[in-house]
């Protein structure tokens, strides 16, 4: 995954956002209760500078084996997204063909209720831009 074109992405949703504060730990879960993770606290782009402030990237793939995130305490983020793969009818919305490159795509969410399993359950604001996955071969492996 490349964080440039992801947080180029988040960025131009920034308007879109509502801010929380997220505490170590916290559980959140979809409308449908599906186990939403902490992928990560995406802080700016580095190449164009951080434009809004840290954003809570949730997703519904679990981590990957032996992936620790280093512990914080609170963090207040400007707002959260969910990322996930593009599904065939949007790629064919922006009239990409199936075979070209992977796409990703960053929904806005805000966080509605919390649940009896006193996990967040968050909300989709509609708000969301796709990002393509940018792989580089051979340049530090």
């Amino acid at each position: 995954m490349n964080i440039g074109t992801e947080r180029t992405a988040i960025e131009s949703l920034f308007g879109s956002f509502a801010s929380i504060r997220l505490e170590w730990g916290q559980r959140f879960a979809d409308k449908d209760g599906t186990e939403l993770h902490l992928a990560g606290i995406s802080r700016g782009n580095i190449v164009g500078g951080d434009r809004g402030g840290p954003v809570v990237v949730l997703s519904a793939a679990g981590l990957k084996e032996g992936v620790e995130r280093p512990p914080f305490v609170v963090v207040d983020c400007v707002g959260m997204v969910v990322i996930r793969s593009q599904t065939a009818d949007e790629r064919a919305a922006e009239g990409i063909a199936p075979t070209f490159a992977s796409r990703y795509v960053v929904e806005v969410v805000r966080a509605d209720v919390f649940d009896v399993r006193g996990r967040c359950i968050v909300r989709e604001t509609g708000a969301s831009a796709s990002y393509p996955l940018l792989m580089t071969a051979g340049v530090n492996d």
